[in-house]
C-alpha cells in the first residue's frame, strides 16, 4: 500500500487537516481498517489541543483501488466543545485560495513559467497571512516563529502596500486593522518613542528607535494610495501626521534624520543617523504629499519641501567614495560598502545612481549573485546575506533601466531560493495546481511507515499552524473583487 498525505490549515478555524489516500499497488485485494483515535494535550490552563482520527470499518481495497480517511488537530478553549469540521468544505476553501493565487487579480503573466510559479507561491503565502488576534483580524509577518507580531518594516513597509493589487477587500481590511494598532498606540501613548513593533500574542510594544516613523510614513502612504479608498485614507491620515511629525522631531540641524539603529536592530553599526532612515523619510514625504494632494490637504507643499531639503542633506552628508565607488556611506564613520546604499535609488534619488549600481552588483557587495545568493549586509561581513536588500536591489536595477541584468539576477534568485537545487517547475512538475499542495508520501511495510519527501521538495513549505479567523473576518476569502482603478 502506498499512501499520500495532504496537510493544510483551515481558513476559518484553529484546525489542521491531514487527508490520507491509500492506494493498493498490489495485484491482490487488501483488507484495510483504521481505528478511531483521540489524543488531548493541554497547552497551559486555558487551551487544549485535540488530535483525532476518523475510523474506517474493515473494507476490501481492490487492486489499484483507493481508500480515503482523515485525521485532524485543532485547538480550543478548555471549556469549549470540540470543533465540528467538514473536510470537503475545508479543502474547497483552501483550493479557492490556491486559485486566487494563480488566477486572481495581481497575478504574474509572462512567458517564463518559473517566474509565474514563483510569484504565485509568494502570493499564496501573502494571501494566508491574515490572523485573528485580540485586536481583530490583522495581516502580520507570516512567520510562525514570530506570529502574530507586526513590525514597522515587514508588514507595514514591505508587504501590505502590495495587497490592494490582489483585489481582496477583506485582505485590505486586515491591513487596515494592522495599521490601526499603530494609530491607536500613538493616540494613547504619543510618539516619543515612535512604536516599531508589537510582538507576541499580547501585541506588546517591543522595538523602537529603528527609524520606524519613516517606515510607517513610507509604507502607509503607499498602501493608501494604491488602495484608492478615500474613506480609509481619511481614517488613517492622523497616522500619516503622527509619523511625519516624529520624523520632523528627529531631524537634526544638518537635515539628516536621527535614529539609534535600523531594521537590522544593532546587528551592525549604524551610528546615530543612518542612510536607511533618511531615505525612507524622503520617500515617505513624497508619497504623503501625493496623498495629501488627493485628499485636498494643505500640507502637501510642506511635505514636498521637506523632501527637497532631505534629498540635499542625504547627498551632502552620506554621499562619499567607499571602497573606490562614488556612492553613499551608511553612517558618518562608515568605511565599507553596505547593502542599503541602494535605498536612495529606490526612493527616486538618482545623483549617484550608476556608481551605486556598480557597487551593488560588484563582488565586494554581492559575490554570490550568479548563484542566486543574496546581497551582503556589509562587504566586510561575508557571513551575512540579507534577502530584503536583494529584493530592493532587483527593484532598483529594473527602475534604472538595467532590465536584462535585473531579469537575469531575478531568475537566478528564484531558481536558487524558491525552487532549490532539484530544479524548476518547468523541468519537474508541470501541473501548476500541484505546487501549493503540502504533501508527503509514505510507503507501508509490515505495519511500519517510512516517510520520504514527495516530488515537490522545491516548495520548502510546511503546514502552517492552525489559526482562528473571526467568523466575519476572512471566511468569504474566495470572493475576490478587482478594485484596481475603482478610485473608491
Amino acid at each position: 500500500m502506498v499512501t499520500t498525505r495532504t496537510l493544510y490549515p483551515s481558513m476559518t478555524k484553529a484546525l489542521v487537516l491531514d487527508e490520507w489516500h491509500l492506494l493498493n499497488t498490489s495485484e491482490k485485494p487488501v483488507k484495510v481498517s483504521v481505528n478511531p483515535g483521540r489524543i488531548e494535550m493541554r497547552e497551559g490552563e486555558m487551551v487544549v489541543m485535540i488530535w483525532q482520527s476518523q475510523a474506517v470499518e474493515s473494507t476490501t481495497v481492490a487492486p489499484k483501488g483507493v481508500i480515503a480517511f482523515h485525521s485532524s488537530t485543532h485547538a480550543r478553549l478548555t471549556d469549549d466543545p470540540d470543533l465540528v469540521m467538514d473536510p470537503s468544505a475545508e479543502r474547497a476553501a483552501r483550493q479557492a485560495l490556491v486559485t486566487a493565487a494563480w488566477n486572481g487579480p495581481g497575478r504574474s503573466e509572462n512567458p517564463d513559467r518559473d517566474l509565474n510559479a514563483a510569484y504565485a507561491l509568494q502570493k499564496f503565502h501573502v494571501l494566508e497571512t491574515p490572523i485573528e488576534t485580540h485586536k481583530g483580524v490583522i495581516t502580520h509577518n507570516g512567520s510562525l516563529t514570530y506570529s502574530p507580531g507586526i513590525w514597522a518594516n515587514d508588514p507595514v513597509e514591505y508587504s501590505s502596500p502590495l495587497f490592494p493589487f490582489f483585489g481582496d477587500p477583506q485582505l485590505n481590511q486586515a491591513s487596515m486593522q494592522m495599521y490601526r494598532i499603530w494609530l491607536d498606540h500613538c493616540r494613547e501613548h504619543g510618539i516619543d518613542p515612535f512604536p516599531g513593533s508589537f510582538e507576541h500574542a499580547a501585541l506588546k510594544l517591543t522595538q523602537k528607535w529603528r527609524g520606524d516613523d519613516a517606515m510607517v510614513l513610507y509604507g502607509l502612504a503607499k498602501f493608501l494610495l494604491f488602495q484608492g479608498d478615500r474613506a480609509a485614507a481619511e481614517e488613517m491620515w492622523p497616522l500619516i501626521e503622527f509619523s511625519a511629525e516624529s520624523v520632523q522631531r528627529n531631524t537634526r540641524t544638518d537635515g539628516i534624520v536621527a535614529s539609534k539603529t535600523d531594521e537590522m536592530e544593532d546587528r551592525y553599526p549604524t551610528g546615530d543617523a543612518n542612510l536607511s532612515t533618511s531615505s525612507l523619510a524622503y520617500g515617505g514625504y513624497r508619497l504623503a504629499a501625493n496623498l495629501a494632494r488627493s485628499l485636498n490637504k494643505p500640507v502637501a507643499a510642506e511635505f514636498n519641501q521637506r523632501a527637497d531639503k532631505l534629498s540635499k542633506s542625504i547627498e551632502s552628508f552620506f554621499g562619499a567614495e567607499v571602497e573606490s565607488f562614488k556612492t553613499y556611506r551608511y553612517f558618518k564613520e562608515n568605511t565599507v560598502l553596505r547593502g542599503w546604499i541602494l535605498l536612495p535609488l529606490a526612493m527616486g534619488i538618482t545623483e549617484r545612481q550608476n556608481a551605486t549600481l556598480d557597487a551593488m552588483v560588484s563582488d565586494k557587495l554581492w559575490p554570490n549573485r550568479m548563484q542566486g545568493g543574496d546581497i551582503l549586509a556589509a562587504s566586510d561581513r561575508r557571513e551575512t546575506e540579507w534577502g530584503r536588500e536583494t529584493y530592493y536591489a532587483l527593484r532598483v536595477l529594473f527602475k534604472a533601466g538595467r532590465t536584462e541584468q535585473a531579469l537575469d539576477l531575478t531568475k537566478r534568485a528564484v531558481k536558487a531560493q524558491i525552487f532549490g537545487a532539484k530544479g524548476t517547475v518547468s523541468r519537474r512538475r508541470r501541473h501548476r495546481h500541484a505546487l501549493p499542495r503540502l504533501t508527503l508520501s509514505a510507503r507501508f511495510h509490515r505495519r511500519h511507515v517510512r516517510h520520504r519527501p514527495h516530488r515537490s521538495e522545491f516548495l520548502r513549505m510546511h503546514p502552517v499552524a492552525a489559526r482562528g479567523l473571526a467568523a466575519d473576518g476572512l471566511a468569504r476569502r474566495p470572493s475576490l473583487r478587482q478594485i484596481l482603478g475603482s478610485g473608491g
